[in-house]
């Protein structure tokens, strides 16, 4: 049985288990590609721990699912991948815009946004609940192209591809994840009405607000935790007129991430069946998984574990069976611990979006950038931890690739040693 490699539309700088996924247009040439896209938030790996507004304690982490998690504080993670030395130099993402873009949206982000800055210490934002604003700090706004329906589940029977719980969870953690790594960045949280319906709204939807985000400058970059299999559109022209958005992302500038899903090589590292080999993948570090014709993903890793998760806070409303739910029953308002790669999207952007700060402007696509490091034996190990132990296969129908040596379609090049890697990457993507 052939290696299948399901990740989102557009041959994303994608991730897979413990990473996070930077997208952005490559060549490619057409391929026959199956009906009915399907769009939907990937986050999936969630665990409600406390009702409280104080963080839940390790213990009380540990004990929530069988499966023993770890809540990672925004200062564990901080410490997990060495930002400590970019704060300590004024390098915190300030005067960055991070654009966020998630379905729906969560009429409560701005208290839950509120309860979590308290909860950890960490820098309020102009536009959460309770904030006096003043000169200096950074700013949070929502921009809804076509409107903001409330936080709810969907009615009536049928798939719910349109409920807004799930989708409210997902902006909780992208808000939260990415002031939590690039604490005096300004958020931007941009929302469409709709989810998916077989391609007629959803991804279209996202793609024209977007845009209209690159258009009018309004961020420089743009986090994506939402998916869908390349091979679930209908033509590769119709693949092809989803990414206006990132096109013209890569011409003004602007880096945008993508989550590439929580399956594995059922929906995430493996490699392209529509996009050919770009060139900056034809140089990788030694001992490398070997990459063909066609495009490998993920680029890169970071926290995606569910045993590794992260605290995030969200107000939920009484939804019952129809809405958000723990097991069996409908979910909580309180403290969540999410692993998974919608967890790496948003800190992967907060960290370009300090390299932004340093550089003084965009940087657009960074993939060049990072294999120009990876290429380097004595930047990437200085750049990057590289994982070499474990596999992505989820579907025992699916065969799955192991994690190597450098590059591997499970974490990509590895995760970051963020105080070497940022300012690096602002070298290598002037050609240093």
């Amino acid at each position: 049985m052939p290696r299948r490699s399901w990740f989102s539309v557009l041959g994303r700088f994608a991730v897979g288990v413990l990473s996070t996924a930077v997208m952005l247009p490559g060549s490619a040439a057409g391929a026959a590609l199956t009906p009915a896209l399907v769009m939907h938030p990937v986050i999936s790996d969630f665990a409600f721990v406390s009702s409280s507004e104080t963080p839940p304690t390790e213990t009380q982490c540990f004990n929530a699912t069988p499966i023993k998690r770890r809540c990672f504080t925004p200062q564990a993670i901080q410490a997990a991948y060495n930002l400590g030395p970019l704060y300590a130099a004024g390098r915190d993402g300030r005067g960055v815009t991070i654009a966020i873009v998630d379905s729906f949206g969560s009429d409560t982000i701005a208290h839950d946004l509120h309860v979590f800055d308290r909860a950890f210490g960490l820098q309020p934002m102009c536009g959460e609940e309770g904030v006096t604003c003043a000169r200096g700090m950074p700013t949070f706004t929502r921009f809804a192209l076509q409107g903001t329906p409330p936080t709810n589940a969907q009615p009536g029977g049928g798939p719910h591809q349109e409920d807004h719980t799930l989708w409210a969870l997902e902006v909780s953690l992208d808000v939260e994840m990415a002031h939590a790594i690039a604490p005096m960045a300004n958020i931007l949280l941009v929302t469409t009405p709709t989810a998916e319906t077989l391609g007629v709204q959803g991804f279209p939807d996202m793609m024209n607000a977007e845009q209209f985000v690159v258009d009018n400058h309004m961020a420089s970059v743009i986090s994506q935790s939402f998916a869908s299999a390349e091979d679930a559109v209908s033509s590769f022209q119709s693949l092809q007129n989803l990414r206006h958005a990132y096109v013209t992302a890569a011409r003004n500038g602007v880096t945008v991430l993508g989550s590439s899903g929580d399956g594995g090589t059922a929906n995430g590292g493996g490699f392209s069946h529509v996009f050919g080999r770009p060139d900056y993948q034809d140089a990788l570090p030694s001992g490398s998984t070997a990459i063909g014709t066609m495009r490998g993903v993920p680029d890169v890793g970071l926290q995606a574990s569910a045993r590794t998760g992260a605290l995030v806070f969200i107000s939920l409303p009484p939804d019952g069976s129809g809405g958000l739910l723990c097991g069996s029953s409908p979910c909580s308002t309180g403290w969540y611990d999410i692993g998974g790669t919608s967890l790496s999207c948003p800190q992967w952007a907060a960290m370009v979006a300090i390299a932004d700060q340093i550089n003084g402007g965009g940087l657009g696509l960074v993939n060049p950038a990072l294999y120009r490091i990876g290429a380097d034996p004595a930047r990437y190990a200085n750049d990057f931890f590289d994982v070499t132990t474990g596999n992505n296969q989820a579907d025992p129908s699916v065969p799955g690739y192991a994690a190597t040596t450098g590059w591997d379609p499970v974490t990509g090049l590895g995760t970051p040693n963020a105080a070497n890697l940022i300012p690096d990457l602002v070298l290598a993507a002037h050609g240093g």
